[in-house]
């Protein structure tokens, strides 16, 4: 009997992911939350072998708790009865096969899992989506909770998954009150939503590598998640918002895909061991080292050869992939249904590039993620998600903090088009900025600072 008892806390002080992970236009309501760690009425939080009753303990979604064994693979994992409809079985088995074919990880599809084995379980629950962050030391079977709105999107199940496998939030990093701004009067005022939403990682946490913030990460949040409802898409009651130009702020959250930088994470724990004999890869524009080979790279979209050290065009009938910014204006205009990607290089090698966007017309989604719309990766590191535009934009100015400038287009219909105007800045002449709409932000170390001067009266040479 005692010992039933002490089962029965321990498995309720196990704090879970809650998200029901719903689009917004399906659910509204405050019965479906979006993504919160729940924590019970115990004493003491449990998370990762680790207890806490004042600090929670956390993963940053660049790192992956160290603390215990890793999974072993194959990872064994079981459908339950209540999500064995075809339209949640595609779903989840998409998810698992993009993670195979991405990392080293693999799974083993089982009738069965015994409760004293590791593995995962996708279970029914009528109104949350939660999963256990890392492997649970006790080398028990693990549950996945999918509320039936979130086991039909890929996007959801994968953020689950990711938190079975060590990933947590992206805007829990201790860095992140460089990156983004938290509201936490338009929060919903509950103790675990609140901790969900405003927790921070403690700086001198271990993380795998130096990966930049992605807004564009499935482990982030979207603006709106957990704010009152009277207040749900209402323009300036946002839970969270990017400190940067305001289209970054419609990236966040989305559902699509695992970013580059999801994968790259997993890859660098669990896969890059492989390697410890061979020498190191140099892989350049934010690739890492590709743990089949280990004498080759895995890089970013867009980019191939050994060390991610070319473009790969988008077949299609666009122009010339690779272009050159002189110290005059040149122009870049891209009309109608196609796909094309650019690479747009300083002609003397080491200037920045200047980009003035005339207008940007795609297809409007309400987040905004990778293979949509218009996508401009302006910073050095080719790995992290670009700043992508879906919609009408008019007034965007960037400096990029490089020599190079990847842009990649996709167009849906016959009037969509972006305009552009480029050139090479000399990087004496002024810091890497963005600027939208009379609003500039300019960059400091790796993150961007809002600027009251107007950098739109700079001069170059048509």
């Amino acid at each position: 009997m005692i010992q039933f008892i002490l089962l029965s806390i321990f498995y309720f002080i196990i704090i879970f992911t809650k998200s029901n992970e719903t689009r917004q236009s399906v659910k509204k309501d405050s019965s479906y939350r979006s993504d919160i760690d729940v924590l019970f009425n115990t004493s003491g939080d449990y998370m990762n072998g680790t207890f806490s009753n004042e600090n929670y303990t956390f993963d940053t979604a660049k790192s992956i708790y160290t603390g215990y064994p890793d999974w072993s693979f194959p990872i064994k994992y079981h459908i339950s009865k209540s999500l064995s409809y075809p339209q949640y079985t595609k779903v989840i088995k998409s998810v698992i096969r993009s993670i195979e074919a991405q990392t080293c990880i693999t799974f083993q599809e089982v009738s069965d899992i015994k409760d004293n084995e590791p593995g995962l379980i996708f279970v029914h629950d009528s109104s949350i989506c939660g999963s256990f962050v890392g492997k649970d030391p006790r080398n028990i079977v693990q549950k996945i909770f999918l509320a039936y709105d979130c086991a039909e999107g890929f996007g959801y199940v994968a953020h689950e998954v990711g938190h079975a496998l060590g990933l947590s939030h992206e805007h829990t990093r201790y860095d992140r009150d460089n990156y983004i701004t938290i509201f936490k009067d338009h929060i919903i005022n509950d103790k675990n939503i609140l901790h969900n939403v405003m927790y921070k990682e403690d700086k001198n946490y271990k993380t795998l590598d130096d990966s930049p913030y992605d807004y564009g990460s499935v482990m982030h949040y979207r603006r709106f998640d957990f704010v009152t409802n009277y207040r749900f898409g209402v323009e300036g009651y946002e839970a969270m918002k990017a400190k940067n130009i305001e289209p970054y702020s419609w990236m966040m959250g989305q559902r699509k895909q695992y970013s580059f930088s999801d994968f790259k994470q997993l890859n660098l724990h669990y896969c890059d061991k492989k390697c410890n004999d061979f020498y190191t890869v140099s892989c350049k524009n934010g690739g890492y080292r590709n743990y089949k080979t280990c004498t080759r790279c895995i890089c970013p979209r867009g980019y191939g050869g050994y060390y991610c050290e070319h473009i790969e065009r988008i077949p299609g009938k666009c122009s010339d992939g690779t272009l050159v910014a002189i110290d005059k204006l040149t122009y870049l205009i891209a009309k109608g249904p196609k796909d094309c990607n650019y690479l747009i290089k300083a002609e003397d090698g080491i200037s920045n590039i200047y980009l003035r966007f005339g207008y940007v017309r795609t297809m409007y989604k309400d987040v905004c993620a990778q293979g949509n719309g218009l996508e401009i990766r302006h910073e050095e590191n080719k790995g992290k998600t670009g700043l992508c535009l879906c919609g009408g934009f008019y007034g965007l100015e960037i400096v990029s903090d490089s020599s190079q400038v990847y842009i990649e287009f996709h167009g849906v219909f016959y009037n969509s088009e972006f305009q552009l105007r480029f050139a090479m800045m000399s990087r004496f002449s002024t810091r890497p900025y963005l600027c939208w709409q009379n609003v500039c932000y300019e960059k400091e170390d790796n993150y961007y600072v809002k600027k009251e001067k107007n950098y739109r009266n700079i001069k170059i040479q048509d």
